[in-house]
């Protein structure tokens, strides 16, 4: 059968290899209308290429790890570089250690790191964390949010028929009974009820999971703080799932806040000249992606340069150069 108009013969062969090797022809839950369906050739900056000639800008970039684009020049020599000298340790390495160190010196919250293979992996172990921590098995969700693949999580992400909060509605077969016993649904932006929820069912909860910024759904006023206050008033863990909103959203607001208070005020460091960075006055940048607002130092050029080639690291002079070219684009 002949393929979509524009498609390679070698394109088309590949995408019924796919469908023969794969479930549904995809690798996961991204799924593209058969004459939209594409195999990716290679990648630079922020543009793919596939195998029939055609270009796309990509704005998934890996599902947000690629800030810098695909292949960037400083990417690649550090990655050959470290491949010279192995790659998977299963060991501590002197690089797992600068990036957890990197991780807890940017996130006001963050004391230690635990790396992941995935987000589902991250909050499947948070929320074993919590239980253990509490010593209790329920957990609190929000409609709508979705926090990996695993049993917990995959709980009223998408109901087509969803019940009376606080009950779950599984989104997938397969899923034990028992855990729909564990899992409490609250309405996301509706602090008056999830407060009621948590009040109600605080003595057993061992933890309260959410997206700050949920999918496209920006939180109300005070929505996060408040609910901080009633987890923070019962001993609940409060999760942020921040793998759509990223380093510095939610938390650096709502966790800030609260160091604020203690007497240990932190700052969120800013060296970006992305659209979603907006001026406010000549000393401050407001950083809106996550729905909430956070205050940020705003930077000069030089500074900004300074600043990203630390981040970048190894030589002075070809780190300074990498810097120059991601902030002029």
């Amino acid at each position: 059968m002949a393929g979509p108009v524009g498609r390679s013969p070698d394109e088309e062969a590949l995408l019924q290899k796919a469908m023969r090797v794969l479930p549904g022809g995809v690798l996961g839950g991204y799924y593209a209308p058969q004459e939209l369906a594409f195999v990716v050739r290679e990648a630079r900056g922020p543009r793919l290429h596939d195998f029939s000639g055609r270009e796309y800008i990509d704005y998934i970039l890996g599902s947000g790890p690629l800030v810098l684009g695909h292949a960037h020049p400083a990417v690649v020599a550090a990655v050959e570089a470290q491949l010279r000298r192995g790659t998977t340790y299963f060991q501590l390495s002197e690089p797992t250690l600068n990036l957890a160190e990197e991780i807890c010196r940017a996130v006001p919250c963050a004391e230690q790191v635990r790396f992941c293979g995935s987000g589902s992996e991250a909050t499947f172990f948070a929320l074993r964390v919590a239980r253990a921590y509490r010593k209790r098995d329920k957990i609190l969700k929000f409609e709508g949010g979705f926090h990996g693949v695993h049993d917990y999580s995959l709980m009223s992400v998408g109901p087509r028929e969803p019940k009376a909060f606080p009950a779950p509605t599984p989104d997938s077969a397969g899923i034990p009974h028992a855990i729909q016993g564990e899992v409490l649904v609250a309405p996301f932006n509706d602090l008056a009820e999830t407060e009621a929820m948590i009040e109600a069912h605080h003595h057993d909860l061992a933890a309260v999971i959410m997206e700050p910024f949920q999918r496209l759904i920006v939180p109300d006023g005070d929505f996060l703080r408040g609910v901080r206050a009633v987890t923070s008033r019962h001993g609940i863990p409060l999760i942020f799932d921040e793998i759509d909103t990223g380093i510095g959203g939610a938390v650096a607001e709502t966790v800030g806040r609260s160091l604020k208070k203690l007497g240990r005020e932190r700052q969120v460091l800013c060296v970006t000249h992305l659209p979603q960075v907006a001026a406010q006055g000549d000393d401050q940048w407001s950083v809106s992606r996550s729905g909430v607002k956070v205050k940020v130092t705003k930077l000069d050029r030089k500074s900004r340069i300074a600043e990203l080639a630390r981040m970048l690291g190894g030589a002075e002079s070809t780190a300074r150069k990498h810097a120059e070219e991601l902030l002029d684009g």
